[in-house]
């Protein structure tokens, strides 16, 4: 006995899968979440201003004071706690080119994350130009 608890509460949340960038740049606008902060979400925008060499990155974001104005606050965040914001749906074209990874496999297709604000479907018929029956 190591006198820590045996079993401890697991949120589903934590069991889904995340890809953590570790290419932010000075200047990336990003999404954080403070740390310690047991939520998934990341509530927080703002802006890296400094990348230390350790794999931290300083954050500068905006906090509302008790008279409604917005004060410039700094954050070191570790990469898995930023994220960057989604991209809007209205800013993605047809014929566009983005990387990205296959979230989901099914029998019918690929859902495809791109940084969208949701993944996308990629049809088994747009896989190839020859016919495929399993992916």
């Amino acid at each position: 006995d190591e006198g820590g608890a045996a079993v401890s509460d697991l949120q589903v949340w934590e069991l889904q899968k995340m890809v953590v960038r570790r290419d932010y740049k000075v200047g990336d606008e990003v999404r954080i979440k403070m740390p310690g902060d047991p939520r998934p979400t990341f509530p927080f925008p703002g802006r890296v201003v400094q990348a230390f060499e350790d794999g931290a990155y300083q954050v500068q974001w905006l906090m509302t004071d008790e008279r409604g104005d917005e004060v410039p606050q700094q954050t070191k965040c570790r990469a898995k706690e930023m994220i960057h914001p989604p991209i809007p749906f209205d800013e993605l074209q047809i014929g566009q080119k983005r990387h990205g990874y296959v979230a989901n496999l099914l029998e019918f297709g690929a859902f495809v994350d791109i940084g969208a604000e949701s993944c996308g479907l990629l049809h088994i018929s747009s896989l190839s130009t020859e016919l495929v029956d399993n992916i």
